[in-house]
């Protein structure tokens, strides 16, 4: 019969009813393209004509709609027509049924739940269903101890990547280290990059918990991370050395005296990441010949450890 767009103030609008059964229906399209004012139609005060027998439709509201365990939802009626009586069904509700018109339910566990109304004005019923119209979530469980890198330099531009398990219905987490002074923290969700205090020594603890809009896990399990500035070629087990350095990614460790004992070779990126891996033993001359292959150039660290010590150098691959 007629149609608006655009920002109108109020206006009345008649029309002709012939008589017999009629359905008068209003819709509203949404512009995708724009969204100013009140993004809305508003429509009131509408007079039938004189002796219009009117059905009668079931309609609700409510306050809220996604809530925690354990809290209220308030429904609202907004039926239409002569309504004289109200059947509610919540699933997952307590009440699980009520025939008052603006009950109070409560929701003791999470998930997702349907809620329906039949109304009627005792000569005709009508039903609105909603699925899945509840959300109840809970606190999130505590996450896994973080993995990643247990032993690390300090040396400037160190950074290690940590990671814990993806946590069901977590908005975010929530990392902390202790001590706070021995790095600073970047998060993205459950992965945390720590960029390591320039020279620190000492121990540190990771930690993390997972949070929503119901709260918060209790954290998890502490990750003990070393911090170390122990340099190759200042060990006291004899002179190690590096060459050539800057490289190409392939070089030689020379470990001297220490050459009978077995080592363990990891090789870290700036960021933390091990991209070479190995065990040194029975050296022929005490070398060890490295071969990074197609790497990325940058600045890399050479982490050697013993039952005994650790010792890292920093390389620059060109």
């Amino acid at each position: 019969m007629n149609q608006w767009a655009g920002e109108l103030s109020w206006s009345e609008f008649s029309y002709p009813v012939t008589s017999g059964n009629h359905t008068f229906k209003w819709e509203f399209d949404k512009d995708q393209s724009v969204s100013s004012g009140s993004d809305c139609a508003w429509l009131d005060y509408i007079s039938l004509p004189t002796g219009a027998l009117t059905s009668i439709f079931a309609s609700f509201t409510s306050d809220v709609t996604e809530i925690c365990e354990n809290e209220m939802v308030h429904f609202q009626d907004a039926s239409l027509g002569a309504v004289t009586s109200w059947n509610w069904v919540f699933e997952g509700g307590t009440p699980a049924t009520s025939t008052i018109q603006n009950p109070v339910v409560a929701y003791t566990n999470p998930g997702l739940f349907d809620v329906s109304l039949t109304v009627s004005d005792g000569a005709n019923s009508n039903t609105l269903a909603f699925e899945n119209y509840i959300l109840v979530e809970v606190a999130p469980v505590t996450p896994d101890v973080p993995e990643g890198p247990t032993s690390v330099g300090s040396f400037p531009g160190w950074t290690s990547e940590y990671a814990t398990n993806d946590i069901a219905n977590a908005n975010d987490y929530d990392w902390y280290l202790d001590p706070v002074s021995a790095g600073v923290l970047t998060v993205d969700g459950h992965i945390c990059t720590i960029d390591w205090q320039d020279y620190y020594e000492g121990s540190a603890y990771l930690k993390v918990r997972a949070v929503n809009d119901c709260g918060e896990s209790d954290y998890s399990g502490n990750l003990q991370i070393d911090i170390t500035l122990t340099d190759i070629n200042e060990n006291e087990t004899g002179p190690i050395q590096v060459f050539p350095n800057p490289n190409n990614g392939k070089f030689t460790i020379h470990l001297g005296n220490s050459a009978e004992k077995s080592w363990e070779v990891k090789i870290y990126n700036s960021f933390g990441k091990a991209v070479y891996a190995t065990t040194a033993e029975n050296l022929s001359h005490g070398n060890f010949v490295v071969d990074l292959g197609k790497v990325d150039s940058g600045i890399y660290y050479i982490v050697l450890s013993t039952d005994e010590t650790t010792m890292q150098e920093k390389i620059i691959i060109k």
